[in-house]
């Protein structure tokens, strides 16, 4: 805790050891000169400003910056931004305290207009009513502040941030980071913006960076550099390179305002797992007790949370995490309908018994007419997973990803796999007369990384075994499967010309399914995403839906999120989505698919009938001869 300073305003000649204090840490400033204010007047005072008073956020922000400038290393902090809790407030103070300690160009770069005006208006109140003798005065105008020892302060929202990365800085805070690809300072790269106003600040002692965001989810410029970022025991034991980011995060608990008065009743039912919303909210709480030690009146304010989210509690814990992973995770804004992919696992979890392993083998080597499902165990090494047989007369379809050897994350060894899904197409049962769910009936073992050719010879088995059924490969980067599929003769989809051609769905003469956008969320990719997203989210409406009997595919739908820093839908940083876009072009195509028919019969006549056929044969002579023979 920041020792509380009582400045003697009337006394010009300060104590050497206060300016000392004062000038040595920002928020021993803040706490003995710094005002803000308050959306609530105070009824002593009938003002809405009051006395800064350091919280456990603040503090903490204290601590790291005295520990970095005390061993001479750039101040690089990111804070993962609770509700309300004052670390806007917290920011501007400190970076208000280092342009005039140090005379900096400072930055601030936030997501929106509004959002860099709210944090203006703190340091404007913050040089209003500072009365500490800095020697030189301040003058903060609408989008710029001059100081008098030569230091100054501009401000911008990302999307218009050229003239912080064109200037040499000395002091940086980034509000937001996570929302800088939306809203009204939305911008195409938000990673982009970020590293270059990084590079505007000189890595040396005495520079300032903060970046604050509340979370939007595990992906993004600010999820990225969270995971590298090291805490500040992590820097004191060692752990820590030149330039590190320190990361500073507080539960929504430790803060006072984060408790209501109960009554002795209310505890009491608090405590007992009473009045919650439901069974998920009352094993909440009741951990929230008994492994953070919270206190009924903190599962009181809580509960108002969640009521003022509108009872969402992923949003409630968005903006009150209990800790690092549990809000990252609240915040993940996956792309599926989260309610609906947590029924579909639970009904895939019962279908794993039902889900079989094995391999395909052609019935004639040659001719590679039909293939035959052989069941197979782990040891066996595997490469197709089946949970439903082949049926006459209902439609079929393969859709394939193959690798493309992009690495999961930069800089990782780990790439993309080979992904293929056979979706079976929605049907009207005759005998109960209720519509079957278009449903995935087989597919490829997750991380599968055979040669393209290996990989062409296995989908044609599968096309083969489910009534030589139409193939959807990938077009972009195929590595050449596209090729090796029409040398087995597969039935390979072909592109056709688009609604607004005038010859429109006539074939293109081109192969496979070309997964490209515009940018701006147009295009078959965005579509079929579209088309995968509308099952997942109607799942519970008759006639709707998809049935996904295979956790692994279920995997990668859960981890598959908007990236904050592009706006294009993707896997999270380590993890794939290959089973998405198998599973995404089959299902897309659905309806082209190829309707499994029962096996033609050749009809065999009786011995003295073709010994009848051949001697007729002879009498006419060889094809096109006989009596007509020139």
């Amino acid at each position: 805790m920041v020792q509380q300073i009582q400045p003697v305003e009337s006394n010009p000649l300060l104590d050497g050891l206060h300016r000392l204090l004062v000038e040595g840490n920002p928020v021993a400033w803040l706490d003995g000169y710094g005002w803000i204010e308050t959306k609530k007047v105070d009824p002593l005072t009938g003002s809405k400003l009051r006395r800064f008073e350091a919280n456990p956020l603040q503090n903490r922000l204290a601590e790291v910056t005295d520990y970095m400038l005390a061993n001479k290393l750039p101040v690089r902090i990111l804070i993962y931004k609770p509700r309300q809790k004052g670390s806007s407030t917290g920011s501007m103070g400190i970076a208000d305290w280092f342009v005039k300690k140090f005379g900096h160009k400072a930055y601030l770069c936030g997501n929106e207009l509004s959002n860099c005006r709210n944090l203006w208006d703190i340091l404007r109140t913050y040089n209003t009513h500072d009365h500490y003798d800095w020697g030189f005065g301040v003058d903060v105008q609408a989008s710029s502040a001059k100081y008098g020892n030569g230091g100054s302060f501009h401000w911008a929202t990302a999307k218009n941030a050229e003239s912080g990365r064109s200037a040499t800085l000395g002091a940086l805070v980034m509000t937001e980071i996570a929302r800088w690809a939306e809203d009204d300072g939305a911008v195409r790269d938000a990673g982009k913006v970020f590293s270059s106003l990084m590079g505007a600040v000189p890595l040396e002692p005495n520079t300032l960076v903060i970046g604050e965001t509340t979370v939007r989810g595990a992906s993004g410029v600010f999820y990225e550099q969270w995971q590298r970022a090291k805490t500040l025991e992590q820097v004191k034991d060692g752990d820590y390179e030149y330039g590190d980011f320190v990361k500073v995060f507080m539960p929504w608990y430790v803060f006072d305002d984060s408790s209501l008065p109960v009554t002795q009743v209310e505890a009491a039912r608090i405590i007992d797992g009473l009045d919650c919303l439901n069974e998920r909210e009352r094993t909440t709480e009741l951990e929230l007790m008994r492994r953070y030690r919270c206190t009924p009146g903190n599962i009181k304010y809580f509960r108002t949370r969640l009521k003022a989210c509108d009872y969402d509690p992923e949003e409630r814990d968005r903006e009150e995490p209990t800790t690092e992973e549990s809000g990252f995770f609240a915040a993940a804004a996956c792309f599926f309908n989260k309610g609906n992919l947590a029924r579909m696992r639970a009904e895939a979890e019962l279908a794993q018994r039902d889900n079989q392993l094995g391999v395909l083998e052609w019935d004639h080597a040659e001719r590679k007419s039909g293939a035959a499902w052989v069941p197979a165990m782990v040891e066996d090494q595997p490469l197709w997973m089946l949970n439903e047989r082949p049926q006459i007369g209902r439609r079929y379809i393969v859709g394939a990803d193959n690798s493309k050897g992009i690495a999961v994350v930069k800089g990782e060894k780990e790439t993309d796999c080979h992904a293929v899904t056979v979706v079976r197409d929605g049907y009207l049962c005759k005998d109960s007369g209720s519509w079957i769910r278009p449903k995935v009936v087989a597919t490829l073992v997750p991380k599968c990384r055979i040669e393209i050719d290996m990989l062409a010879e296995e989908i044609a088995k599968m096309a083969k075994f489910y009534g030589d059924c139409l193939v959807v490969p990938e077009a972009n980067n195929d590595a050449g499967l596209i090729m090796c599929l029409r040398k087995l003769k597969v039935r390979v989809w072909e592109r056709e010309k688009p609604a607004t051609d005038k010859e429109d769905q006539k074939p293109m003469g081109k192969l496979g399914i070309w997964t490209s956008d515009d940018g701006m969320g147009q295009g078959t990719r965005s579509s079929l995403l579209a088309e995968l997203r509308s099952a997942v989210r109607k799942m519970m409406m008759d006639g709707e839906g998809l049935e996904i009997p295979f956790l692994h595919i279920l995997d990668e739908m859960e981890h598959f999120a908007v990236n904050t820093n592009t706006g294009r839908a993707e896997a999270l940083a380590g993890w794939h989505d290959d089973f998405v876009f198998s599973t995404g072009f089959a299902f897309f195509l659905r309806g082209r698919g190829t309707i499994m028919q029962a096996p033609a019969m050749s009809a065999v006549m009786p011995p003295d009938v073709q010994e009848m056929m051949r001697q007729m044969q002879r009498q006419m002579g060889p094809k096109g001869g006989g009596q007509y023979r020139v």
